[in-house]
């Protein structure tokens, strides 16, 4: 499942607004994140978040963090280099 994907569910299964999300962040894991920051992670127009942020997004939205997490790296991967990872598979 992409990331943008898992982020949006997680948020409306949780029934989070993005500044709750931002709150939560910071209350439990002292990471300082915007709700702009969450609403570009979600629209995908900014690249995901490092695994510390990462990890701390899943917690709150209850959601597989080490499947977040690799989507997360799937989309970093350059498409020639995805592509040639899955040919060698």
């Amino acid at each position: 499942m992409r990331y943008q994907i898992m982020l949006k569910d997680g948020l409306e299964k949780k029934g989070y607004t993005l500044n709750k999300a931002a709150q939560l962040v910071y209350e439990r894991f002292g990471m300082h994140i915007t709700s702009t920051y969450i609403s570009k992670l979600r629209s995908g127009s900014k690249p995901p978040a490092t695994d510390d942020l990462n990890e701390a997004i899943a917690k709150i939205l209850e959601i597989d963090s080490i499947e977040f997490r690799r989507a997360a790296y799937i989309e970093k991967i350059p498409n020639d280099l995805l592509e040639g990872i899955a040919i060698a598979q």
